[in-house]
């Protein structure tokens, strides 16, 4: 899985994720672009794009699809973040302030493909985005 830079006009650049297929992921070359339009700045844009590089690495881990995200996953991926590890839980490899935002963009991604009506197995999803996004 790769982050990878697009030109999309003079000097503007945005990001989409590259799975292990060599295809750019949909849905995250879908939010990218809602970034974009909504004026998010090209770091942030990318930050976003590497932590759902994190995100999808988890899935891929756990072997699900993104609409098969229920909330015990949501606190195993906060476990998978600090350690790297679901059965080696070792001295943490990332910070809290990293792990935040990574479960952040995390629960944004999710919120807006809840908000889009791409159905999720698990509804009560959007509505914990929709509530931590408030916090």
């Amino acid at each position: 899985m790769k982050v990878q830079r697009i030109w999309i006009g003079e000097n503007v650049f945005n990001f989409i994720l590259i799975g292990d297929d060599y295809r750019p992921i949909d849905y995250v070359t879908q939010y990218m672009k809602y970034l974009y339009s909504i004026g998010k700045t090209m770091d942030t844009r990318h930050t976003y794009c590497i932590g759902l590089k994190y995100f999808y690495e988890y899935l891929g881990i756990m072997g699900i699809n993104v609409t098969e995200v229920r909330i015990k996953h949501l606190s195993n991926y906060i476990v998978w973040l600090r350690h790297g590890d679901l059965k080696n839980l070792g001295p943490p490899i990332r910070t809290e302030r990293t792990v935040n935002l990574y479960m952040k963009i995390a629960l944004g991604f999710l919120k807006t493909l809840y908000l889009l009506g791409i159905e999720t197995e698990d509804k009560t999803i959007g509505v914990y985005a929709e509530y931590y996004s408030k916090c």
